[in-house]
């Protein structure tokens, strides 16, 4: 009689291991069962995620850049502009008949004043 109920109770245990694996594999087997629209879903969900994270990072980042870059802007000096004369030129040469002139004037932008 003990042995039939230890036998019973072995078959009960087995059954229940028989059910954990069981369990298991179709939890395992469900994962991997996903129809490819899932699949597209969680990939573009993913690509998503990291693009938006990226562009945010760049643009915080570019806003403070862009900030800095402003602030030396602003403390820098003002350029100093020299006016040369202007100069005229005659281009013609004996073999023309036209005579031909180049006026030009030439203004300077220095970084600073020596």
């Amino acid at each position: 009689m003990a042995d039939a109920k230890a036998a019973v109770i072995d078959n009960e245990a087995d059954e229940e291991e028989g059910a954990d694996a069981a369990s298991e594999k179709q939890s395992k087997s469900k994962w991997f069962s996903l129809p490819p629209l899932k699949y597209l879903i969680i990939g573009g969900a993913a690509f998503v995620l990291l693009a938006g994270g990226g562009a945010g990072a760049y643009f915080y980042y570019a806003a403070k850049y862009n900030a800095k870059a402003n602030e030396e802007a602003q403390s820098a000096k003002p350029a100093v502009f020299v006016d040369l004369p202007e100069v005229v030129v005659n281009l013609s040469s004996a073999a023309n008949d036209r005579t031909q002139y180049l006026k030009i004037k030439v203004v300077l932008e220095l970084p600073t004043r020596k």
